[in-house]
């Protein structure tokens, strides 16, 4: 009895399958994506407490345990999402709440100082949750306009460091091209934008210095800002500024390069916000002194009434061996109170160590000068009576 060949006994059959199992690696290596490299939950932290004496290390301990924990959430925030970095104060005092679990790696006294080394493990989701959800912008803002009447690099670079300088106020900036640069703007652009501020340059013929050896060159540099928004009159800011350069080219772009963002900054400390889409006041510090100044100030800010968010836009604090006078820090509040009744209220708000002198400088800026509790002058009379000025002098 004869029997028809089976489909599956063809040695062709077997040549393909056994092809098609060679060649499976291959596929996937091509096709499949590699899996995704696990985000890290568990973060080093640190921390040195001094010692005050041996019945202190119980003490000591539990502070460095704290301080540990807090420099694993900042560790955490910095590696998984560097965004958030300037909003870490917000959560550093309340690392433990979001510490699932810990392992000390190392402790013990090291030269009269209490050391503790850990790992942490971060609840990441939460942590997300509260920095980027409290950091969520609210309804997009419409751009800032730059542009200029020339075309000339001088213009560009200028245009470029002027943005540099809104950037830094917190608005979105964009540079246009020089058509826009009218008397008066296009309408159409206008209503489109939060406002558009315009720019002429000029410098006048530049002269040689005498004296300098190598030659110096001087040239006064004239720049005029325009800043139009809807609804409202236009700004107009002129300045004149004196460069200096070693060629005639040179001192005539600084002259005008430093009129420009001169008369930007005075441009701007007119103007107050420009955006105009949702109320907020820009808190201006001076003389924090130090970082924890700025923490208690930054809560104290967010807890006025009619404050929905802060945002922190800029710190400084200067090195050691210079003066606290220059330390500085800006912050945006969203709020719908107006600056007078901010600034009474933080007038009238206790903050631990500090003292404040609060002034409104316009109707979208706050100023505050910081003063240390310990530095205020305090009623008492001098001891020398020559010391007293006339009017003190009693009949």
């Amino acid at each position: 009895m004869m029997h028809s060949p089976r489909f599956a006994d063809a040695p062709w059959l077997r040549w393909l399958g056994l092809a098609a199992v060679l060649a499976l690696p291959w596929t996937l290596g091509q096709k499949g994506a590699r899996p995704a490299q696990a985000q890290p939950t568990t973060f080093p932290g640190t921390a040195l407490v001094p010692l005050q004496g041996e019945a202190d290390v119980v003490k000591a301990r539990g502070v460095a345990l704290t301080e540990a924990l807090t420099r694993a959430l900042e560790q955490a925030v910095t590696e998984v999402m560097p965004e958030a970095r300037s909003r870490v104060y917000l959560v550093s005092g309340r690392a433990r709440d979001f510490v699932t679990t810990y392992r000390v790696l190392q402790e013990g006294t090291v030269a009269g100082q209490f050391q503790l080394r850990l790992e942490a493990q971060i609840d990441l989701p939460r942590l997300q949750r509260e920095l980027l959800g409290a950091a969520s912008p609210a309804p997009a803002q419409r751009s800032v306009y730059l542009c200029s009447t020339q075309s000339t690099d001088l213009a560009k670079s200028v245009l470029e460091a002027a943005r540099a300088q809104l950037q830094d106020t917190g608005s979105s900036v964009e540079i246009l091209a020089s058509a826009p640069c009218q008397e008066t703007p296009d309408q159409s652009t206008l209503r489109g934008a939060a406002a558009i501020v315009s720019l002429s340059l000029s410098a006048e013929k530049a002269v040689p210095i005498r004296g300098t050896q190598p030659q110096q060159y001087g040239s006064r540099g004239h720049s005029e800002w325009r800043l139009f928004r809807v609804g409202q009159e236009p700004l107009q800011e002129a300045t004149e500024t004196t460069g200096f350069g070693p060629d005639p080219t040179a001192s005539e772009s600084e002259g005008a390069r430093q009129a420009a963002l001169s008369g930007l900054g005075a441009l701007l400390s007119r103007s107050g916000p420009l955006f105009r889409g949702s109320p907020t006041v820009l808190v201006r510090v001076e003389n924090l002194g130090s970082f924890r100044a700025y923490q208690q100030l930054a809560l104290v800010l967010s807890s006025l009434p009619g404050v929905t968010r802060v945002e922190p836009r800029r710190f400084y604090i200067p090195a050691r061996g210079e003066h606290s006078e220059d330390s500085v820090a800006q912050l945006v509040l969203q709020t719908s109170a107006s600056v007078e009744s901010l600034g009474a209220t933080l007038g009238r708000t206790p903050i631990p160590g500090l003292r404040v002198q609060v002034a409104p400088v316009h109707a979208g800026e706050l100023r505050v000068v910081c003063v240390a509790s310990d530095a205020v002058p305090s009623a008492a009379q001098p001891s020398d009576p020559s010391d007293v000025s006339e009017s003190e002098k009693l009949p």
